[in-house]
């Protein structure tokens, strides 16, 4: 199989080393945020992968098969989106295995569908093989599957969205922050599906999902080092804790502080932009016997 270079596969490439990347971190960080984040961005990175591979075939079976390829990262997207939402708004006792199996029922038909498409044609109508420049596109007429299973793609964006969208309105301080930076990257694959479907692609046949995905994962690699997007974990808490009298303090594991609701803030003489996300050390210089007394306990009253 001969393989042409193209610029948009270039890119793409270069998203997939970024995602794959901080999908290997994002699972070493499982113990705190779960392991649909790293899924996540490893079906982001078989995605687009799959489709910078796929415009340089300038061969219709070819170019076929490695559509089908990708089509492995889009079933795992979205059920891995799902499950992170979940465990970030602390509801993980939801992905129990009937539920897991019912999330993934849609992705898994869509690609079981694909692989087997030219037996219904129910994902692809037609295909036929386009060459511009460098570039092997394909003009599509989809079947009535697909297009159940985009309206479900788009349903997990749009729930996603919401959720992190609250998340950014409510949330306190360096969680805010993170809140922002995930919707953001919520908000790049559903643009792109977007322009997609609406015929606003600047080549007709170009399909954009892919470096909206890989923009998305981008995003996350950028709240990764910014805001320590997979180190400091999202903390439950509500207006009891935030009104009560008495000073709360929340650590992590590594002893940076991840909460602190206004009574210890007024305690300690510091703004929330201060002490969130440094090592208690540092922002209880001055009680240092404070800091040492409780080191080893995993809960302290004083």
């Amino acid at each position: 199989m001969d393989w042409y270079f193209n610029p948009y596969a270039l890119v793409l490439f270069l998203c997939a080393l970024a995602t794959v990347w901080v999908a290997m971190y994002a699972w070493r960080q499982r113990a705190l945020v779960g392991a649909a984040p790293a899924l996540t961005l490893l079906g982001i990175t078989i995605w687009s992968l799959g489709y910078a591979i796929a415009t340089g075939v300038h061969d219709l079976s070819g170019r076929i098969f490695w559509a089908k390829v990708q089509h492995v990262g889009i079933a795992l997207t979205p059920v891995a989106m799902v499950a992170f939402v979940l465990h970030y708004i602390g509801c993980e006792k939801w992905l129990t295995r009937r539920n897991l199996i019912l999330l993934a029922a849609v992705p898994f038909v869509g690609l079981l569908l694909t692989w087997t498409n030219e037996a219904h044609h129910l994902i692809w109508a037609e295909t036929r093989l386009r060459i511009v420049g460098s570039l092997a596109l394909l003009d599509i007429s989809y079947g009535p599957y697909f297009w159940f299973y985009l309206a479900y793609n788009y349903l997990v964006l749009l729930f996603s969205a919401a959720i992190f969208l609250l998340a950014a309105l409510r949330a306190p301080h360096l969680q805010r922050r993170q809140a922002t930076i995930l919707l953001i990257g919520t908000l790049c694959p559903g643009v792109a599906l977007l322009i997609n479907f609406t015929g606003q692609s600047p080549l007709p046949g170009l399909d954009l999902a892919p470096l909206g995905y890989s923009l998305s994962g981008l995003v996350l690699a950028w709240g990764l080092f910014r805001y320590r997007l997979f180190d400091i974990a999202p903390v439950a808490r509500n207006k009891v804790i935030e009104n009560m009298i008495d000073s709360v303090i929340v650590l992590d594991t590594q002893r940076r502080i991840v909460d602190a609701n206004p009574a210890m803030l007024q305690l300690i003489g510091r703004s929330a932009g201060e002490v969130i996300g440094r090592p208690v050390v540092d922002v209880l210089a001055g009680q240092l016997d404070l800091v040492e007394r409780y080191r080893d306990v995993p809960e302290a009253r004083t």
